[in-house]
């Protein structure tokens, strides 16, 4: 006993046993004074049908001589809307119960304050808004709920995180700040990020600790690009993409989407989408659809309006692929989203990118507009999914996904990169933590 307190009596335990019956088989309180509005149980019945029993009704034994006449009958004292959605269902609809032994007075006690004592407890309100952000229901029902929570508590539902550029060209002096080295784990809120090589099996099973992915989408590299210069022939390159693509479809879901952009290599005529389709398709994975991305006509200065080669002109290309292939069944995106999804609903987007110029400036070779990865989580996952990019580049992948109420995962290879998308995610208001084996081990300025 702690000194200075007054000896108290230990809490006596009421709950006698526990059992599952059928519907038909349980009898109402005649004292019970709740009344459940259509609205209400709408959103119980949504929750059961995604969710199931994870709670049981209760029933009193009344083995109390105090019931006289009434003793042994078992009765409801909580769970009466429940019993009567299950009867919706089947007089046989298996209910899991809970037994306690009460008095008459007793059970008046707990019919009176059980559900006013839960409806008193206060919100903590950047708990509650996490959860709203990552919960996602099919049930018209449980949607009008949670907004109706979120009213209450002063929460706006969808509320937008910031989204902040990328500073590419600070990523030296951020590098300096991060510390990022190859093999480190960083975890922002709900978003986790890896600095390696996403080829790399053993990278792709630390990053993603046996979770399952619902969507990638990712731009990676081109085989023309000064940046990516390792691979000496073509067949090396596609070799790359191959362990790519084989490295993370492990640890996608079975209804998953692979969304991959990817332009040509036009000085040598090679159509690089038609070859990552070929790879997609030898693993197993099905065509779905194609979007043009097409960039901003500020991206093309005049003189590269067309190629002359050998006395040849060729227009230039300033659309690029994003190939959208899938597994098992079309996944169902999130109702809470589905007006924004309607304003994307064919398949040319035209999305600016910075210019040539500002590419140079930035000394980034080819960004990826926020709003691409935030198209495709949002018309292909719902909230709470993970989202993983194993090139992730500044992160915008990431951002999409801390916007939105997904789980983000992504890799990177370049640790100077991962600090440019640290920051993003720190300037979005995250807390930025570099962990090790699931738990935090720094938590950088």
């Amino acid at each position: 006993m702690t000194k200075g307190k007054a000896a108290k009596q230990a809490w006596r335990n009421r709950i006698v046993g526990h059992d599952v019956k059928p519907a038909s088989w349980f009898l109402a309180n005649e004292e019970n004074w709740r009344i459940h509005p259509k609205k209400q149980q709408e959103a119980t019945e949504g929750v059961l049908d995604e969710v199931g029993w994870v709670q049981d009704v209760m029933v009193n034994k009344r083995t109390s001589p105090q019931w006289a006449d009434r003793q042994g009958v078992e009765t409801l004292v909580d769970g009466h809307m429940r019993v009567l959605l299950a009867l919706k269902v089947s007089d046989d609809e298996p209910v899991p119960l809970e037994y306690v032994d009460l008095t008459p007075d007793e059970e008046r006690k707990v019919l009176l304050t059980l559900d006013p004592l839960a409806a008193m407890a206060a919100a903590d309100k950047e708990k509650l808004d996490g959860l709203l952000r990552e919960v996602s229901s099919e049930s018209a029902a449980v949607q009008a709920m949670l907004a109706e929570i979120a009213e209450k508590e002063g929460i706006r539902l969808g509320r937008e995180l910031p989204a902040p550029e990328a500073q590419i060209d600070k990523a030296a002096e951020l590098q300096e700040k991060w510390q990022v080295t190859t093999g480190s784990v960083w975890e922002a809120g709900a978003q986790r990020l890896i600095c390696g090589d996403c080829t790399d099996r053993a990278t792709v099973d630390r990053l993603m600790r046996r979770e399952k992915a619902a969507l990638v989408v990712t731009s990676p590299p081109y085989f023309n690009q000064r940046e990516y210069s390792q691979w000496k022939e073509y067949a090396d390159y596609l070799s790359f993409a191959e362990r790519c693509v084989k490295g993370t479809s492990d640890n996608l879901g079975d209804d998953s989407i692979f969304v991959v952009n990817i332009g040509s290599d036009e000085p040598a005529r090679r159509w690089m989408p038609s070859d990552w389709w070929v790879i997609l398709r030898d693993c197993g994975w099905l065509y779905r659809e194609c979007i043009a991305w097409v960039k901003s006509a500020a991206v093309w200065s005049v003189p590269r309006s067309m190629h002359i080669e050998n006395g040849h002109y060729f227009p230039a290309q300033r659309w690029e692929v994003m190939l959208v292939v899938s597994r098992g069944d079309h996944p169902k995106f999130d109702i809470a989203d589905r007006d924004k999804v309607r304003r994307f609903d064919e398949n040319v987007w035209e999305i600016g990118v910075v210019t040539g110029g500002e590419q140079r400036a930035l000394g980034h070779t080819a960004p990826f507009p926020l709003e691409i990865p935030e198209r495709f989580t949002m018309a292909y996952t719902q909230k709470g999914a993970i989202v993983l990019d194993p090139f992730c580049g500044s992160g915008s992948t990431l951002v999409a996904c801390a916007r939105l109420g997904r789980r983000g995962r992504g890799i990177e290879i370049i640790p100077q990169y991962v600090s440019v998308a640290l920051q993003r995610l720190q300037d979005m208001g995250l807390e930025v933590k570099r962990v090790e084996d699931g738990h935090s081990i720094t938590s950088p300025p």
